[in-house]
């Protein structure tokens, strides 16, 4: 909208003139007119026009021609005069860039230009109209600004819905002449904050058993994407556990599994974003949870070979490098049915390390009578246990050598003065090929 400022006056030779009869306003197309603008009249002051606004916003610049004949204080006309005023044309902001959506810490890509219609803009003038609580960031304000002033203004909005920032924009020709004020609302959707507290502890091949959450009070999250994951390579992960990039719900990563077989515990570090729901599928920061993986005992399989009624003398213990031991689970035995258990045997159950080193000697006092003909097989199997992390299953073999028998009959019957006839035997017993189970 343009001032005119238009003051009526004489040349300043001739007779004064009293007042003014303005006989035509001949106003160019593409010009609009203010309302109460001045219109054909007579005896009218010197400023009659002063106040008549016009808006311009073609590329060109426009003229309105007012026909003005002066009259004197004795009503003498004098001659009529065209004053013409030329109206320069003013920018408009494109109307497309009333509103922009965009995603928490995007920036908001907009390039500030006019409707393609009006004269160009040679800058801009950018205020602040509101700004929503909760919403972090520092809008671009100023005059004479370039178009990529708000360009790369980002926002970060952690709460659970979306926030506004609203810019008003005044261009400004070249000419200086400046257009309408216009606002741009941009909307700054939520991202999803994850849980600080999703490290989790695990045994050596016990899944992870992390579910996914945000922390309460951003807004949900949709689906989770895995960025990327850390693995030692001391430790090795199950075939099965989810790539990098697979996108997920809370149970993405709940099912992986990693075997460690060192000494100590080991820690992997997953990299995780939340999705917010469509439309907007907003991304939010990394989130980096750590599982610490507590390593399994490695048992040295052992054997023995004694003879029958003999104790084992059996020293169960960790392998070298292995966790050390805490408690040993006799799981099954194995035994041929020929076989006859030590009734102080050790039974199926746990059994601390009571030894140095996380050895146990509660084998070590087994013994079983063998027979028969030929050596007979004990087979344990026993499950290493450290610090609550089950290792696999070890067996321990026990080879119990046959113990020979007199023959039970022997006994005979002689008359007085005859020799006994005894000779020393051995009992025969078949093997069997049979094993029980004690459970």
């Amino acid at each position: 909208m343009i001032y005119l400022e238009v003051v009526l006056n004489t040349n300043g030779t001739s007779a004064a003139a009293a007042s003014y009869n303005v006989t035509n306003i001949a106003v160019a197309g593409g010009l609009i007119a203010k309302v109460g603008n001045a219109v054909v009249a007579n005896a009218v002051g010197v400023n009659y026009l002063a106040a008549d606004q016009f808006t311009n916003t073609t590329g060109l610049t426009l003229t309105v021609t007012y026909t003005v004949v002066p009259v004197s204080v004795v009503g003498c006309l004098g001659n009529p005069l065209d004053v013409i005023l030329s109206v320069d044309p003013e920018p408009v902001v494109d109307p497309a860039l009333a509103s922009k959506s965009i995603c928490s810490r995007q920036i908001t890509n907009i390039t500030l230009n006019t409707n393609g219609i009006s004269v160009a803009a040679a800058n801009y003038n950018v205020s602040l109209v509101s700004q929503d609580a909760g919403l972090t960031g520092v809008p671009t304000v100023g005059a004479g600004l370039a178009d990529n002033a708000i360009l790369n203004d980002n926002f970060i909005n952690v709460t659970s819905t979306p926030l506004k920032v609203v810019y008003q924009i005044i261009p400004v020709s070249a000419g200086n002449c400046l257009g309408d004020p216009f606002n741009i609302t941009v909307t700054v959707n939520a991202e999803p904050v994850i849980n600080p507290l999703l490290d989790n502890t695990v045994c050596s091949r016990d899944i992870s058993g992390i579910i996914l959450s945000t922390n309460g009070t951003s807004v949900a999250a949709n689906s989770y994407r895995l960025v990327g994951v850390v693995v030692p390579g001391t430790i090795t992960a199950d075939g099965l556990n989810v790539a990098a990039g697979t996108t997920g719900n809370i149970n993405l990563i709940r099912n992986d599994k990693y075997t460690n077989t060192t000494a100590v515990p080991v820690v992997v570090v997953y990299e995780i974003v939340g999705i917010s729901p469509a439309p907007a599928m907003c991304e939010g920061l990394s989130e980096f949870i750590n599982l610490t993986i507590n390593p399994e005992p490695i048992m040295t399989p052992g054997v023995a070979n004694l003879c029958s009624d003999v104790p084992s003398g059996i020293i169960v213990g960790p392998a070298g490098g292995s966790a050390l031991i805490t408690q040993f689970e006799l799981k099954n035995i194995v035994k041929a049915p020929a076989l006859v258990a030590g009734g102080s045997n050790a039974g199926l159950g746990l059994y601390a390390a009571n030894l140095p080193g996380g050895q146990s000697d509660f084998l070590s006092n087994d013994t079983f009578t063998n027979t028969t003909i030929g050596p007979l097989i004990v087979t344990y199997t026993i499950v290493p246990i450290a610090g609550g992390c089950r290792g696999q299953d070890q067996t321990v073999v026990f080879t119990v050598d046959a113990a020979p028998a007199v023959d039970d009959n022997l006994n005979k019957t002689v008359c007085s003065d005859g020799t006994a006839g005894i000779v020393f035997a051995t009992e025969t017993s078949p093997l069997s090929v049979q094993l029980l189970h004690i459970m």
